[in-house]
């Protein structure tokens, strides 16, 4: 069965993807001050994974071969990240830490370098509640590792298989979803790493991505994406008041809503930039000098980026 991909465009990607960007800062407000968190920052990033899915696998299909593929996500995102790294190094390091300047003493500029992985410097944000310079990127390896994932897959078997193009990542999607509907009882807590990974959330964001995979291809129709999303919103009120199962019921319904949304006809692709990954990139440095300059600000005018007088 071959699948036109040119009529499976989403046509409220960007919007998706600022708005997602957005909860992601709501989240990130409060938790900057020490306060408790709230449940956007996790939303955005279902929005974000459950679109990646969907739209990158389509560039699987588009691709020549792995290397036009790989070349395709690391332009991507490696400039805008390079951006950021250098942004940050060379600009907020020094305006921004306390003295202010490099800290070339001591071997500090060396320490200061290896930043750029951790995101923490030298003399940098001493005195803030998370000292990171950029807590947003911690998302990014996972990212990294689902295009990785669905690279090996398509290049090394599917693109050859006389599979339907929606059984494997339908699979994926159900196993992992499965997973994440046993909790704790399965799964090791969010804090339990391999290899600096957190095996809980690699699992959630393998079941969003693998949802999105599945839509793009089987391609659905509106109404029916409707009538699925209906039948799995009314399971997550059901399932409310169990704290493991709300992950994977939303592991089914955010992949569903997002392409359901998404091919709704008010096309603001055409209207809006694609500035969603610059805003994530940027919105946690930004709001850390913030903090540096007025300590006192509060969850809204963190989020505004602006001081009341």
């Amino acid at each position: 069965m071959v699948i036109h991909f040119s009529a499976m465009r989403l046509h409220n990607a960007t919007g998706m993807r600022l708005l997602a960007a957005w909860f992601v800062l709501l989240e990130h407000s409060p938790r900057l001050l020490g306060l408790e968190g709230t449940k956007w920052g996790g939303w955005g990033l279902a929005i974000f994974f459950s679109l990646s899915g969907y739209m990158i696998s389509q560039s699987a299909r588009r691709s020549r071969n792995p290397w036009d593929f790989t070349m395709r996500r690391a332009r991507r995102l490696g400039p805008a990240y390079i951006v950021a790294v250098l942004g940050t190094t060379l600009i907020v390091w020094p305006l921004f830490s306390h003295p202010p300047g490099f800290h070339l003493g001591g071997g500090t500029l060396l320490s200061g370098m290896y930043g750029i992985l951790r995101w923490e410097f030298p003399g940098l944000f001493l005195t803030h509640m998370l000292r990171s310079a950029n807590g947003s990127v911690w998302s990014l390896p996972y990212e990294i590792l689902m295009y990785g994932f669905l690279g090996v897959l398509w290049f090394g078997w599917l693109r050859r298989t006389r599979l339907h193009g929606a059984i494997v990542p339908a699979t994926i999607w159900g196993i992992s979803t499965i997973l994440l509907l046993g909790g704790d009882r399965i799964l090791p807590g969010g804090d339990f790493k391999l290899g600096g990974i957190r095996v809980y959330y690699l699992v959630n964001f393998l079941a969003l991505f693998a949802g999105g995979w599945t839509l793009a291809e089987s391609n659905p129709s509106q109404r029916t994406l409707r009538w699925i999303l209906l039948a799995v919103f009314l399971l997550r009120l059901a399932l409310f008041a169990f704290p493991y199962e709300q992950d994977a019921v939303d592991a089914m319904l955010i992949p569903l809503g997002v392409v359901a949304i998404g091919h709704l006809p008010i096309s603001p692709n055409r209207f809006l930039p694609d500035w969603s990954y610059g805003f994530y990139l940027w919105a946690w440095p930004v709001q850390q000098c913030l903090l540096d300059r007025f300590p006192r600000c509060s969850p809204a005018e963190l989020t505004l980026g602006r001081r009341r007088r």
